[in-house]
């Protein structure tokens, strides 16, 4: 595990950290399409396939969240 953390500079981590606060920001609403830039964001430090990649299943986190906030789909009456 330590060696995967190693395998990137702190700088990586560190626009990793805003272009995820940013995702979640736009996606909120608040500030429109901003949420558009963060692969290009993560895309400094690696390709933008692995940004893409590290991207996808924090989006697909976030609406799941949204979705159970918004109509509460995961109630214990529902199943």
């Amino acid at each position: 595990m330590l060696a995967i953390l190693q395998a990137h500079s702190l700088e990586f981590y560190i626009f990793a950290a805003v272009a995820v606060t940013l995702t979640g920001i736009s996606k909120s609403g608040f500030s429109g399409g901003v949420g558009a830039i963060t692969v290009a964001i993560i895309a400094i430090y690696i390709s933008p396939l692995k940004a893409t990649a590290i991207m996808l299943p924090i989006l697909c986190v976030m609406d799941c969240l949204g979705l159970w906030a918004f109509r509460k789909i995961w109630d214990k009456k529902t199943f």
